[in-house]
């Protein structure tokens, strides 16, 4: 899914993910948002009482510093409500993609942003 905030759409997101899930039961699903959406838990949760094991959700992280990543997206607190919507997604087992873009604006603290996902969100414990 891609074109907007694939969210946004509400219940429908859900219908959508449960239509799929039907008529679809081997398709892998990638799913393109902003993340801020799961910052809110109970949307989170709402996803994993359905069958996410073929789902991924992309998820740009612009910065490490919240003030890039609000001044790129043109969104107030939109940051932090991104990495909530990753720990809340996480906190049940729904596959996330952190997708690096690079912009003028953020280029320069590239490996900044590195260390904060290593540091953040890499898992305690690997599987091999």
């Amino acid at each position: 899914m891609s074109g907007g905030e694939p969210t946004l759409i509400g219940d429908y997101f859900f219908d959508l993910i449960e239509l799929i899930n039907e008529h679809l039961p081997q398709t892998e699903v990638h799913i393109l948002s902003n993340g801020r959406t799961f910052a809110w838990n109970e949307l989170a949760e709402r996803l994993s009482k359905l069958d996410t094991s073929r789902i991924m959700i992309g998820i740009p992280l612009y910065s490490d510093f919240y003030q890039i990543h609000d001044y790129i997206v043109q969104a107030e607190n939109a940051f932090y409500q991104t990495i909530l919507g990753i720990h809340n997604l996480s906190r049940y087992n729904i596959r996330v993609e952190i997708r690096i873009v690079l912009h003028k604006q953020s280029i320069g603290r590239l490996e900044q942003l590195s260390n904060y996902i290593y540091k953040r969100h890499y898992p305690t414990k690997c599987v091999s």
